[in-house]
């Protein structure tokens, strides 16, 4: 009967510090996941700013790009799903940039980059050719404030933030991205 209670204790604790396997065996751990559940972001509200280094060391704001559609996609240079993301994300990117919104007068990506490794993250933007996108990196990595803020649970996570900076899709796949900013074009 002991075996069975800690086998089910086990489980609960499982339950409750869940970890998602993202590429190369790497996992997120969610140890704060309740803590910020409170301050959770829902659709309509206004998104929490993001203020990181960019690839040349310069300051960049979520703040900055207001007035714009601006899709916040969460990434690392180890997780594969994410880096496989980025061909259909400049496609959606370089038929939406021009375009204006019921809100917005154009289209940007915020890529944030969760890892914790600088020469990793320059590497992936390097190979992955998306100089076009505001690339930013938050070095605290997976478990950094900012993620936290956002409840980024795994990674590749995506956020459409509209022109006013409120929050009008998330948790949603990038090949749906076309389909959700369609509702949106002027």
């Amino acid at each position: 009967m002991e075996k069975y209670y800690k086998f089910f204790l086990l489980l609960w604790v499982a339950a409750l510090f869940p970890y998602i396997v993202c590429a190369q065996d790497r996992s997120l751990a969610l140890d704060d996941a309740y803590k910020h559940h409170t301050q959770k972001i829902t659709i309509g509200s206004v998104t929490p700013n993001i203020i990181l280094k960019d690839i040349n060391s310069n300051e960049a704001s979520l703040s900055y790009l207001k007035g714009r559609y601006v899709l916040i996609h969460f990434w690392a240079s180890w997780c594969r799903p994410c880096r496989q993301e980025f061909p259909v994300i400049k496609d959606i990117y370089n038929r939406y940039k021009n375009k204006t919104f019921n809100n917005g007068s154009e289209f940007l990506v915020l890529s944030v980059s969760l890892d914790d490794d600088l020469e990793s993250w320059k590497k992936a933007v390097h190979e992955n050719n998306v100089y076009e996108f505001v690339n930013v990196i938050d070095p605290e990595g997976v478990n950094s404030d900012i993620a936290k803020r956002y409840n980024v649970s795994a990674i590749p996570a995506a956020f459409l933030i509209d022109g006013e900076g409120k929050l009008v899709a998330k948790s949603f796949k990038v090949t749906e991205l076309s389909k959700i900013l369609d509702t949106y074009v002027n």
